[in-house]
């Protein structure tokens, strides 16, 4: 029995440190070009996906996500960086909210918005960097949103933060 305590124990570290590794490549293969085979992808069937996929954590945190679309949802990139994309920043939606928030996503044709109720706003000037964390309460690697950003470099989308009435906002201009 102990020894499976300390096994566990050590897992938790390598598990995060897998992860940190995983990341840091995905990083080096989006900056060196490495994915190539960019498809039409529907946005709404994707975001649905990935919403699924979480749906566990959003039910146990208590959120209430509203979705809605409006224009052409339709995109030429690479799926696995999209859906990377999304991905981060749900979960940085899920993570950074409070007990029985809310997450707000906005399609339009031009933009992508997720919102998402906090308290307390991160510092705009480095969240995009690489080992940024925006509170140090949550465990995280600092490296979600430096990825977001480098997807939005490689294809020319602008992407923004703001933190008003308690309000995480991500936006990007597709």
């Amino acid at each position: 029995k102990q020894q499976l305590e300390i096994i566990n124990e050590m897992n938790i570290p390598l598990s995060r440190a897998s992860r940190i590794n995983k990341n840091l490549l995905l990083l080096a293969k989006i900056g060196n070009q490495s994915f190539e085979d960019d498809e039409i992808i529907d946005l709404q069937h994707l975001l649905k996906e990935c919403i699924e996929m979480l749906s566990d954590y959003i039910i146990d945190k208590g959120i209430k996500l509203t979705l809605s679309f409006d224009g052409e949802n339709k995109m030429k990139c690479n799926r696995i960086l999209l859906e990377s994309l999304i991905n981060n920043l749900l979960i940085n939606a899920i993570k950074h909210n409070v007990a029985d928030g809310t997450i707000d996503i906005k399609v339009t044709s031009k933009t992508f918005e997720i919102a998402n109720s906090g308290k307390t706003s991160l510092n705009s000037e480095v969240i995009f960097n690489r080992f940024s964390t925006g509170l140090s309460s949550i465990a995280n690697s600092g490296l979600g949103l430096a990825i977001v950003k480098e997807i939005t470099v490689r294809y020319g989308w602008g992407i923004q933060y703001s933190f008003t009435n308690d309000q995480h906002l991500f936006s990007i201009n597709l």
